[in-house]
């Protein structure tokens, strides 16, 4: 599929195959002053908490823990108070891993769509009882680690136009930005590797990440599963170079990514200073990040990126790799617009 493929969707298209993007939520509306803005957002904040994942040191609980939600609830509260939308944020959606045995192609498809219409139900049961509603903010990372990824800027590039498209053709309480928006001038000049570069100058320096990862279970659990992925992408990329030198060389990588992504994630919430800070990564119990399964997945590790939706015969769908969808003998299927959509099993 080309760089410059449309993914033109419709909600009508997706229920055809029996995928529901909007679903009624009824609720009674909270009328402000009638009660205090600290219960709403800790309401708020237990909608999502319904998919937090843990870290290596999970609360027992799968209920609201005050603790977990405590860093974000003061927050919201303010903007319950001025009467503003709720607002939560998270990186993610950076790009298709370069895998053929994980994804169908460069663009987004019907995984993506899934794990964007689960988002987008935390907004919409928010919006139930909470009439400003709420909105979630995902930060597009991917530009800031094409390079340690071995991912072209052009299919980055089609990637964030993709996802764009299904938010706006889907209606969807989410907004996506990303370093292209922050620094719109090299932006607009294809200055991609000086952007990068940038990034690198105000992230921590790898040294202070491994020492937080000699003291943090948690963090190096993040950085082992970030290690794995690109490991697994190396290889397909770097056939020439042994399991054992793509693994140093990914975990040297995994540092990096996510210390430029800590520098995107700190200017997200310099412009949104009230939202809730999630990640698609478990993370530490009662930390300043809330972690959240974005599919409806409970493997700690699933995210569209790095998957392929199939659809089984009960109507249900997961997500799976490629290749083992196709072992299975699984059919690729296609949107109306004839870009690729999803596996159907057999």
């Amino acid at each position: 599929m080309g760089t410059n493929a449309v993914i033109d969707i419709c909600a009508d298209e997706l229920a055809g195959i029996g995928l529901t993007v909007h679903q009624e939520e009824t609720g009674r509306f909270y009328e402000l002053g009638e009660t205090n803005p600290t219960d709403v957002a800790m309401l708020a904040m237990a909608t999502v908490f319904e998919d937090r994942r843990g870290g290596t040191e999970t609360c027992i609980s799968r209920d609201s823990c005050e603790d977990c939600t405590a860093p974000h609830v003061e927050k919201l509260a303010q903007l319950v108070e001025d009467n503003e939308p709720l607002e939560f944020t998270m990186l993610g959606f950076p790009c298709k891993s370069p895998s053929p045995d994980k994804v169908i192609g460069t663009t987004p498809d019907l995984a993506e769509v899934i794990s964007l219409a689960h988002i987008n139900r935390w907004a919409q049961k928010i919006s139930s009882f909470y009439e400003p509603g709420a909105k979630v903010i995902i930060g597009a990372d991917g530009r800031a680690f094409a390079d340690l990824v071995e991912v072209p800027d052009a299919d980055i590039t089609c990637y964030i136009a993709g996802i764009r498209q299904i938010i706006g053709k889907l209606g969807l309480q989410v907004d996506y930005i990303g370093i292209d928006e922050l620094d719109p001038e090299r932006a607009s000049q294809g200055a991609f590797d000086d952007m990068r570069a940038a990034l690198g100058d105000e992230a921590v320096s790898v040294a202070v990440l491994k020492e937080r990862c000699r003291q943090d279970p948690d963090f190096t659990y993040q950085i082992n599963g970030i290690e794995r992925f690109l490991t697994e992408d190396l290889r397909h990329i770097h056939p020439e170079i042994s399991k054992s030198q793509l693994k140093k060389i990914a975990r040297e990588r995994a540092y990096e990514i996510v210390a430029r992504g800590d520098v995107l994630r700190n200017e997200l919430e310099l412009m949104h200073p009230n939202a809730a800070r999630l990640s698609v990564h478990p993370q530490t119990t009662h930390g300043g990040k809330l972690g959240v399964h974005i599919t409806p997945s409970r493997d700690d590790w699933v995210t569209p990126w790095h998957s392929s939706a199939i659809q089984h015969v009960d109507g249900s769908f997961r997500m799976i790799k490629r290749r083992i969808a196709e072992a299975e003998g699984a059919r690729l299927t296609y949107f109306n617009c004839g870009s690729p959509s999803h596996y159907i099993a057999q």
